[in-house]
């Protein structure tokens, strides 16, 4: 499991996590099109990107997730311990 995340893969998530909030958005990066939503289109805070940190934080907790559902029927799994 990598503990961090590397920085193709988060340009990749940033792109499709903005794609996602807006389909016209030319920013590639999620703290970019907060700004521009929340500034520029007075949208309201519900419906902005998370931060470019706590997008990160997430994907960490998915990748954990996923890798211990993925032992699920092993019968010692190797779990890694979740505050790493």
């Amino acid at each position: 499991m990598p503990s961090d995340v590397s920085e193709e893969s988060m340009s990749l998530l940033e792109c499709f996590v903005v794609l996602m909030y807006d389909r016209t958005s030319d920013s590639m990066e999620v703290n970019d099109a907060r700004k521009q939503r929340f500034a520029h289109k007075s949208r309201g805070l519900e419906n902005i990107p998370p931060t470019q940190a706590a997008l990160q934080q997430h994907i960490k907790r998915a990748s954990l997730q996923g890798n211990c559902w993925n032992q699920t029927l092993v019968l010692n799994p190797e779990l890694p311990i979740p505050s790493d």
